[in-house]
């Protein structure tokens, strides 16, 4: 075996983890899409699902990576394949062309939402027209590559041969170029119509406190459109930003190759392995931030750095388990009256604090876990049996809650700890 070199393990083996993450990410989110009848139905939606489908086939190519590169081929670490693998690969990986397509798309879909105020069943006027576009570019370049056997190793993984620069360029980056350019543009615009809709809105706001019912009424309603659009604009200025960076490193070392017939500094190589796969995974993250702050904006105290390091909300979880369990556990304690005469009188000093009354040697579950409450106890004999308890046997019922929360808190700890 041929001894390879550092960088050329690494453009081997580190596109693989980044293209799961990027799997489990567009998998998310064809479920989420597909566990709603409403989500099923709407055009945002169905957007979406091509890209994650073709971003899927994409990420899945990449994973693959030089395992289909043909097993005699020079100077490439971990080739193990044929030229039929080869050749399976390219034509899926030439499928992912989709992918940029269905993200321009996505973009044009926000502007004609905010810049021109298109409703649901205008969008689905044109709604084939989102899907044959991305699909016929994909399904017939693929079929151009298998048909005219163009397709060999192309360092990363198969794809189009170094001496088919023109497909290269025709069937791919310069498609995924217009959509960059494309997205840009519709950003632009974007951001434009929403500039011009918060000038408006502070135009024509009332500078006294004479206004009429109906003008603020109209100002209101001014004020939620604006709102809205810089929430949509948001949106879509993160996938447009996340699609621009995810291209942005496969852009410059293919450039680099264009212009000077040589492969581009290991360094673009190694960053374009890097994020080349990630557009699903990112876009999982901005597909669920919408829910992220509706969520925040209904849990003001929520911190997601307390989440994570509760490890998920595991902590929290078993706290609230374990507080069921002690507010339907029972204490059977006995106490020294005077003793609990005494908290008892204390209680009328601390108004602040709720009694807790102790009746048949048994604590109400329902305050245990309110270690500062105040006590009022109540002697009396067992209704079961009928005797009277001695209240000096056992330790007060405070440091038994006491002692067993603290318990259950060190079992908390425990188990959270043990999660990696």
């Amino acid at each position: 075996m041929s001894n390879y070199t550092w960088q050329q393990k690494w453009i081997a083996i580190a596109p693989k983890p980044f293209s799961l993450l990027s799997i489990l990410g567009s998998s998310y989110i064809i479920k989420h899409t597909l566990s709603s009848n409403e989500r099923r139905s709407q055009v945002y939606h169905h957007i979406l699902l091509g890209f994650s489908a073709y971003d899927i086939i994409l990420s899945f190519t990449i994973f693959w990576g030089t395992w289909a590169i043909p097993s005699d081929t020079p100077n490439v670490y971990l080739a193990s394949g044929t030229q039929a693998t080869c050749n399976a690969q390219a034509f899926l990986q030439q499928l992912g062309l989709a992918a940029p397509i269905y993200t321009a798309e996505l973009a044009a879909y926000y502007f004609l939402v905010v810049v021109f105020g298109w409703k649901e069943r205008q969008l689905k006027r044109i709604e084939i027209l989102l899907h044959l576009i991305p699909s016929g570019l994909a399904w017939s370049s693929s079929i151009v590559g298998i048909v005219t056997n163009s397709f060999s190793d192309s360092v990363f993984w198969c794809w189009y041969s170094p001496d088919r620069s023109n497909f290269r360029f025709g069937f791919f980056y310069g498609i995924v170029w217009c959509c960059i350019l494309l997205v840009c543009l519709l950003m632009a615009l974007i951001y434009l119509k929403v500039l011009l809709q918060e000038r408006k809105v502070k135009k024509y706001q009332p500078t006294t406190t004479t206004d009429t019912t109906e003008g603020r009424t109209t100002q209101q309603r001014r004020e939620k459109k604006v709102s809205l659009s810089k929430q949509i604009a948001a949106q879509a200025v993160l996938y447009s930003g996340c699609f621009v960076l995810t291209w942005l490193f496969a852009s410059w070392a293919r450039i680099y190759e264009m212009v000077n017939g040589t492969d581009a500094p290991f360094v673009i190589e190694a960053l374009f392995s890097i994020f080349a796969p990630l557009q699903g995974f990112f876009n999982m993250f901005i597909y669920f931030r919408p829910k992220y702050l509706r969520y925040r904006l209904d849990h003001p105290d929520f911190s997601i750095t307390h989440y994570i390091c509760s490890c998920g909300g595991l902590r929290s979880r078993l706290r609230e388990r374990v507080g069921s369990s002690l507010a339907n556990a029972t204490y059977r304690v006995n106490f020294n009256p005077a003793a609990a005469n005494d908290l008892y009188e204390s209680s009328a000093a601390e108004k602040s604090h709720k009694p807790v009354a102790i009746k048949n040697g048994a604590m109400n579950g329902s305050d245990q876990d309110n270690r500062t409450s105040t006590m009022k106890v109540v002697a009396e004999k067992d209704s079961r049996t009928g005797e009277t308890h001695n209240p000096c046997e056992k330790r007060s019922t405070v440091r038994f809650a006491e002692a067993s929360i603290e318990e259950e808190e060190e079992k908390i700890e425990a188990s959270a700890d043990e999660i990696p």
